[in-house]
């Protein structure tokens, strides 16, 4: 095919149509909508990876503290502290051979959040 002033050109040599400019911006525009989205689930599981993550660091230096703090008497005690509420439970369990074996439940939660609690439990055999 030649122009009209004699020079040969092909077809579509002239650049990009409008329809094909819209598809291509339409497709991008999805895609950076897709990879977002999964940037916000990402940041969401991190923050909750956190958090877990600080509640068993605190429910562990609890159950620390309980264990070698001496002598534990069965019971329940609850406070708030380093930015959780917790609550402890302190209950004898079976006895093997005759030793004193105490169960240490730890519970921990953000304030506000109670239904999103966390639990932690060991068992203690206390020296005779």
């Amino acid at each position: 095919m030649t122009s009209p002033t004699g020079n040969r050109t092909s077809v579509g040599a002239g650049g990009f149509t409008l329809i094909e400019t819209l598809v291509s911006v339409t497709i991008l525009a999805f895609g950076i909508v897709g990879v977002m989205a999964a940037f916000d689930v990402c940041m969401s599981t991190l923050s909750s990876a956190g958090e877990r993550m600080r509640a068993t660091a605190f429910m562990n230096e609890k159950i620390s503290g309980m264990a070698c703090g001496g002598e534990m008497a069965a019971g329940q005690a609850a406070g708030a502290g380093d930015g959780f509420a917790w609550q402890v439970d302190i209950h004898p369990a079976a006895r093997p051979s005759g030793a004193a074996v105490n169960e240490i439940v730890v519970s921990a939660w953000l304030p506000g959040k109670e239904a999103a609690a966390y639990s932690l439990s060991t068992y203690v055999v206390e020296s005779p």
